[in-house]
């Protein structure tokens, strides 16, 4: 500890004691030179020396709860105010007040705390403590009783650990219940009594405070029968798709368990949960089964408690036919290398529903359908041979429907060559008037997209117009609007243009539109092919 030298004189010690020793021999008064107060020439001046510097550290204890703050005070003795603080621990940092509150986060190391003290005679004072991190305190509860009645005490079971014993328990029942604390000298387990005055479930809180202050807390649920057992029935959802499983929601409140039940439907069941059980307490019951047959069925639920109440309840639950696909192939005789119109038609399930069209040449399309009806889709099969079509659809119930065609693509026809008789050479100059044709053509496309051509909006061009929209329609088979106006601007339409033209085919019945959440989507109808009713009913066909 270090001291600052100080100024000859008389330490107030001295002063102190001539002072005592004058007073006792009978002398005059003992004159102190006083800031603004004037003393007599014989007065003298006494510097007062400060007591030395000391400190040490105020702690809750030699151990600490982790994740629990506390407080560390600094303990002065003597000393000359103003001080300055120093605190240090090198599991939280540094602090430069009086008093420093710290939250160790973590147990097991020992946490060490320096402290220095400056006083204003330039004094240090400094110390150290060092204290034990123990776990923050837990606890558990759970109800020890099944059941009682209503107003009959049950046990509350509670484990506490953790912090620093002894512990502060506290508890509360909802429901009218009892509420009570006790006083736990160590970790362990403890029964307390408590009890509810109100029928139905009820639960019970339980606070831990340990000796640092920590606090846990538990639930849970303490067990109170009624007087006479009920029970509900929900099905989810309300309606059953024919060969997908629906779930039965069975909710037992009262009773005196056991309670047995059994669960079934008059209709014949592919599959399901266990169609009976045993409740230990009132609680739920979550039952399922798939019906193959189409039809409104009776699922009923009966149950019996340890006393001999009997439950009884039923529902109805409306199965509706399973999602299927039809798919036709409107092309005659396709093509290797011409587009294949290809129709589907879904129907049963559960919309909406996500299709898949797979072609064994790798040709892929998907999209989806708000309500069952027709789909169509142009598919461009570039070899000749066998071409198996596969269209599967999905329903919003968990359904898939799929169906199969098989279909042969002849060639096409083959590539032009030169007139008889003629030459690599004598073909020469045609091929080169064909490329600068070519060239010429696409520097004028380039040139006319330059210069971005005002779309056609004249009334006399809306022939014109309407062809231009159909040609794309027939090219694509299927498109959304949006699709459809993207591409018509290439032809130098404008949206509304377009829109203009939609209209009149779906008029003229060249074009089929489908309203989705999606958007509008269109679809190019062949006049000649046959109508999507027709589909055949066979799973699997070959289409020459």
């Amino acid at each position: 500890m270090r001291r600052k030298a100080r100024p000859s004189g008389s330490s107030p010690r001295c002063v102190i004691v001539g002072l005592l020793l004058a007073l006792e021999a009978g002398g005059g008064p003992c004159l102190l030179s006083i800031p603004g107060v004037a003393a007599s020439p014989a007065a003298k001046r006494v510097d007062v020396e400060p007591s030395s510097l000391a400190v040490v550290i105020d702690a809750p204890g030699p151990t600490v709860d982790a994740g629990v703050p506390f407080t560390l005070t600094a303990n002065l003795g003597d000393g000359l105010a103003p001080f300055g603080y120093l605190w240090s621990c090198p599991l939280v940092g540094f602090a430069n007040t009086a008093s420093w509150t710290v939250d160790l986060g973590s147990a097991g190391e020992a946490a060490r705390f320096t402290l220095e003290v400056f006083d204003a005679d330039e004094q240090v004072a400094w110390t150290n403590l060092t204290l034990n991190v123990t776990t923050a305190p837990s606890v558990t509860a759970s109800s020890v009783n099944a059941s009682a009645d209503a107003g009959t005490p049950v046990g509350l079971h509670v484990d506490a650990s953790g912090g620093v014993p002894p512990y502060s328990l506290g508890w509360t029942l909802t429901g009218n219940g009892s509420s009570g604390s006790a006083i736990l000298p160590s970790p362990g387990a403890y029964s307390e009594a408590v009890w509810t005055n109100a029928t139905g479930p009820a639960w019970a809180g339980v606070t831990l405070v340990d000796a640092l202050g920590g606090r846990a807390s538990a639930a849970t649920w303490v067990t109170t029968e009624f007087a006479y057992p009920n029970v509900s029935l929900a099905l989810s959802p309300a309606w059953a798709e024919a060969g997908q499983p629906f779930h039965l929601l069975v909710a037992v409140a009262g009773g005196t368990p056991p309670i047995v039940w059994s669960v079934g439907a008059i209709a014949p069941l592919l599959s399901g949960s266990a169609s009976q059980g045993t409740l230990d307490r009132s609680g739920d019951i979550a039952w399922n089964a798939t019906i193959e047959i189409v039809g409104n069925f009776t699922v009923w639920f009966t149950a019996r408690d340890a006393v001999g109440v009997d439950l009884e309840a039923a529902v109805t639950v409306s199965v509706i036919p399973p999602v299927n696909a039809s798919l036709a192939i409107l092309n005659a005789s396709p093509t290797a290398g011409a587009p294949l119109a290809l129709g589907g038609l879904i129907g049963g399930g559960v919309g909406p529903f996500d299709y898949d069209w797979t072609l064994s040449d790798g040709e892929r399309a998907a999209g989806n359908l708000s309500s069952a009806g027709p789909i169509n889709w142009t598919a461009s099969p570039s070899s000749p041979g066998y071409l198996s079509i596969l269209l599967t659809v999905r329903d919003a119930a968990g359904g898939t429907a799929q169906e199969v065609r098989t279909v042969l693509v002849l060639p096409g026809p083959p590539p032009s060559s030169p007139p008889p008789g003629t030459t690599a050479l004598d073909s020469l100059p045609w091929t080169l008037g064909a490329l600068l044709g070519v060239s010429v053509a696409a520097l004028a496309g380039w040139v006319w997209v330059r210069r971005r051509r005002r779309p056609v909006t004249d009334d006399h061009d809306g022939p014109v117009r309407t062809e231009v929209v159909a040609r794309l329609l027939e090219e694509n088979g299927e498109v959304d609007i949006e699709t459809l106006e993207y591409l018509a601007d290439g032809e130098g339409l404008d949206p509304p243009e377009v829109r203009r033209a939609v209209e009149a085919l779906v008029t003229d019945g060249r074009v089929r539109r489908e309203n989705s959440a999606d958007g509008d989507r269109l679809f190019w109808v062949d006049p000649t092919g046959p109508a999507p009713a027709a589909f055949p009913e066979t799973r699997s066909e070959v289409e020459g």
